[in-house]
């Protein structure tokens, strides 16, 4: 299947498994329809962007793209674009405080009239050119268009489109070791948080994109070094300044253990280990998948883990987490996607993101007019999955038109190896099910929803109880309003890389191919899910102990 093989030609009509691909048995919508549908989307998302616009962006300052014009001015000017150095400007908010090559994009811009409209338009391009590079269709761009932490981005004027942009670049790029290199090296200079993008370089075992990343980022700090008018150990105090004063008021973690009562250096390195413990678990995780599962897995660990790190997280950060996000919904050359409709975890964060923070000066008329358009966004791909779980039918719609075996021909696919011919079992209908001879593992059903029930009143238990802790340490010091967004983020974060663990699974039967990132794949890693009839007693079985059904 292709990338984009869950999307329609318009991006907005539902099409089953059968009615995907070419072959016998399998239609497609009619033209009338699929042409109405590419019609149609793009003046929705047009119609997006004009309601985000009028009732989001266009009523407030662009203070993030205001302080980087203001940047590009000076350096054009021959002045300085810092602020001096330990004074309350530093942490005011409408200071710069990135490196200094990351003014210079905005030299030529900031004598450009309109710059700060037309940075944001460039943002809307970079998301767009985002959702394109993942394979995605165009109700991917509706959700992340319409994520709150996009919109909140787009009323800043802040650098984290272009970073999600840059973010989706590099994992089609990964294979290919200078673009790689240097488009993380240009990452991790804009963002410093960004860092642990690097390790997953090395983790997954491509060494020449390592040594390119390392490179280009030694020469940036370099350059940036004999031109900036502030030393490198002056920018480390300032930014170090700045995490003590904005931290608590943001959502990271560190700024979370500062409100429950640690000191700025505790809760720095609390927040560090805590990314290096979810790093650590995702490359346990990694062990014995093959490599196209490792990358998403990892991919996901390290954009979480700096985020978790950062001492300053902003809500529009968690825009950056849609990138793996994307990356394993859609998969990619040697990548495949996650099973399941590829628009179902989008959604959930879409709407997880308006129930986190909202945009800035939201009038309760904005978030009933957000209320009205995120409904049919989110519930579409919710009811998809429903139906399809109603009718019997598989979550992956591969499992449902590509079985590894062929009835009659003597082969099962990914062994290699020719069946004897197996008595055949009789087919047992089971009642709502599309599948014969699943009247054994019918039982079983009850005890696995059961567990996985248990296990959800367990985590929802540690949660709350985590939560409740947090708030009632933070209300002691008078900061309890300001742990509940950073709790919460944490806690999203956390669920998109327990999500990430379970979507990266080497699906299908075993293809030759690369060893994993983490050494050679574990044959027990490599399972087939598609279910067979239920045998026959004395049934000849192949070599690999599976049976042919005739």
């Amino acid at each position: 299947m292709t990338d984009a093989a869950h999307d329609d030609p318009g991006g907005w009509v539902e099409r089953r498994p059968e009615q995907r691909g070419t072959g016998p048995g399998r239609a497609r919508p009619p033209a009338a329809v699929a042409a109405a549908a590419s019609a149609a989307g793009p003046l929705v998302i047009a119609g997006l962007l004009a309601l985000i616009w009028v009732g989001y962006v266009a009523p407030i300052a662009h203070f993030d793209v205001d302080v980087f014009l203001r940047a590009g001015a000076a350096v054009a000017d021959g002045r300085d674009p810092y602020p001096p150095p330990g004074t309350p400007e530093v942490y005011s908010g409408f200071a710069f405080v990135y490196p200094y090559l990351v003014s210079l994009p905005f030299v030529p811009l900031s004598a450009l009239p309109g710059a700060a409209e037309l940075f944001i338009a460039l943002s809307v391009v970079a998301l767009l050119a985002a959702c394109r590079l993942a394979g995605a269709g165009r109700w991917t761009f509706a959700l992340v268009l319409t994520a709150s932490c996009t919109i909140t981005g787009l009323q800043m004027g802040t650098l984290n489109a272009l970073l999600f942009c840059g973010l989706v670049a590099l994992w089609r790029l990964r294979d290919v070791p200078v673009a790689a290199g240097v488009l993380t090296a240009v990452l991790v200079y804009s963002k410093l948080f960004l860092v642990p993008v690097v390790l997953w370089l090395a983790l997954t075992r491509r060494p020449r994109a390592t040594v390119v990343a390392l490179v280009t980022l030694a020469a940036l700090f370099g350059v940036g070094e004999i031109y900036s008018p502030v030393a490198a150990h002056t920018y480390a105090d300032m930014l170090s300044v700045l995490a003590r004063e904005e931290a608590p008021d943001g959502l990271s973690l560190t700024g979370l253990l500062m409100n429950v009562g640690l000191g700025l250096g505790a809760a720095t390195w609390g927040a560090r280990a805590a990314a290096g413990l979810l790093l650590a678990g995702c490359l346990w995780r990694a062990r014995g998948r093959s490599r196209a599962g490792g990358d998403g897995l990892l991919f996901a660990g390290v954009v979480a883990a700096a985020l978790v790190a950062s001492p300053i997280v902003w809500s529009h950060y968690l825009l950056l987490l849609v990138a793996p996000l994307l990356a394993i919904t859609r998969g990619g050359p040697g990548h495949p996607a996650a099973p399941g409709d590829p628009d179902l975890p989008l959604a959930l964060f879409t709407g997880g993101s308006w129930l986190l923070v909202t945009p800035h000066l939201s009038t309760p008329i904005d978030l009933l007019v957000a209320a009205v358009v995120l409904g049919p966004l989110v519930a579409l791909p919710l009811v998809r999955t429903a139906r399809r779980r109603r009718e019997g039918r598989p979550a992956d719609p591969d499992q449902a038109t590509e079985p590894d075996h062929v009835a009659g021909s003597g082969h099962v696919a990914g062994s290699g190896h020719v069946a004897e011919p197996a008595v055949a079992a009789p087919a047992v209908a089971v009642p709502g099910s599309p599948i014969p001879g699943l009247a054994a593992a019918e039982p079983a059903a009850a005890p696995r929803m059961a567990m996985t029930a248990l296990r959800a009143v367990l985590v929802a238990a540690v949660v709350g109880g985590v939560g409740a802790v947090c708030w009632i340490a933070a209300r002691a010091r008078g900061e309890d309003a300001r742990v509940v967004g950073a709790y919460g983020a944490l806690v999203g974060t956390l669920a998109l890389l327990a999500w990430a663990v379970g979507a990266s699974r080497d699906r299908g039967a075993a293809q030759p191919g690369p060893a994993g990132p983490l050494g050679p794949v574990s044959p027990r890693r490599r399972r087939v899910r598609w279910p067979v009839p239920m045998p026959a007693t004395g049934a000849l079985r192949t070599r690999t102990g599976r049976v042919h059904p005739q």
